[in-house]
């Protein structure tokens, strides 16, 4: 354990050492009981700091620690709907469930998107970090590259099609299936794309185990000095490396209450996709619900597999102008009421979009807050 000492106070018993000792052993002796009498553990330090720090609590402290908060880390989606309901701050460890195939990691790229470039966020210039655990780097990349795109260009910058062909009018250029965009087509999308990696504002992992977490968290840190707020994504939560005790889902437990301790005690914004069967609930059980401060759901009503569920079929909603129609659920959140925006959103593959025809005169459906399934805990 790494110790810190009263210093003014050893230095006058070191002189007195000094003085008095008559052999280089008993020096040695001396000095080591010096330390010893006078060391003070991290733990110990910590708590007088907070402790001190109560003494000159008042009013106006509390209304500048809130306010830097905010004007450090607070963060919202651009979806505005979603955002009058709410909005992510630092120590936040958020769950993004679906079931498999519903586009959790494809919104998690919108999401990145959006931290990094609407305007009350970028002024914060944050940094992101994503972390794979079932994809390449390589698969990241092409879902970042699609979703600026989508946003920027209002077309695909990557796309694959056998059939087809090189044109010279095309904006895209074909290598065997193959359709990326020429630099001069997508200028905006690649001149964003190249922005995001020269300023460190976004890393794109594959596999890192927890351990490692604190290591990376302390060394994007230090290339900042701190004082850019990081946002964090897992994809997806069940799969994360990690050597914590247990079996099944005791093991899921150590791993929720482990990432949320992580986002509080590095101060960032942790979120992690989970997959849910389709009544809603993890496979594990409660215990990542009950970990979480947000728990938001995305439902896909124009997924086909829907069809082929006898309980879920009733859900099915055909696609509209070619896109998939996206309810999304706040199923749990620390400061607000649990919303359901039926229908909200419309997904063409790699873009969430608000979809024209939700009605914003209408007061999302509250819910009740959901309980996870009992896993004998």
């Amino acid at each position: 354990m790494n110790e810190t000492y009263n210093l003014d106070v050893m230095k006058t018993e070191v002189e007195k050492a000094l003085a008095n000792a008559k052999d280089p052993k008993g020096l040695i002796s001396s000095l080591a009981a010096i330390a010893k009498t006078n060391s003070i553990t991290d733990e110990e330090t910590d708590l007088r700091k907070q402790m001190d720090a109560n003494k000159a609590c008042t009013y106006a402290s509390f209304i500048r620690e809130m306010t830097e908060s905010i004007d450090k880390g607070s963060f919202i989606t651009g979806y505005p709907e979603l955002d009058k309901l709410l909005y992510f701050t630092p120590g936040d460890f958020v769950i993004l469930q679906s079931m498999s195939n519903h586009g959790k990691s494809t919104f998690i790229s919108n999401l990145a998107y959006r931290f990094l470039t609407v305007d009350k966020n970028k002024k914060k210039n944050p940094i992101i970090i994503w972390i794979t655990y079932e994809s390449s780097v390589r698969m990241l990349k092409k879902k970042i590259l699609n979703t600026i795109s989508s946003s920027l260009d209002d077309d695909k910058i990557i796309k694959q099609d056998w059939t087809a062909k090189a044109d010279s009018t095309s904006k895209h250029k074909v290598h065997e299936n193959l359709l990326y965009g020429t630099e001069t087509s997508f200028k905006k999308s690649i001149d964003l794309y190249h922005h995001l990696f020269t300023s460190e504002s976004l890393y794109l992992l594959q596999n890192i185990p927890i351990d490692q977490f604190q290591t990376l968290i302390t060394r994007i840190n230090a290339q900042n000095n701190g004082k850019r707020p990081v946002i964090m994504f897992l994809d997806y939560f069940q799969i994360i490396r990690h050597s914590l005790p247990g079996e099944g889902w005791q093991k899921m437990k150590e791993l929720a209450y482990w990432i949320e301790r992580f986002a509080i005690d590095n101060d960032i914004t942790l979120f992690a996709a989970s997959q849910v069967n389709d009544q809603g609930d993890t496979r594990e059980g409660k215990d990542i619900y009950n970990a979480c401060t947000i728990d938001l759901d995305l439902f896909n009503h124009s997924h086909p597999k829907l069809l082929d569920n006898e309980k879920l079929k009733s859900r099915y909603i055909p696609k509209c102008g070619g896109k998939d129609v996206i309810s999304i659920t706040i199923d749990k959140a620390k400061e607000f009421e649990c919303r359901d925006l039926k229908e909200y959103l419309l997904f063409d593959g790699f873009k969430f979009e608000q979809n024209p025809g939700y009605s914003t005169n209408t007061t999302p459906k509250i819910i009740a807050t959901r309980k996870g399934p009992s896993n004998g805990n």
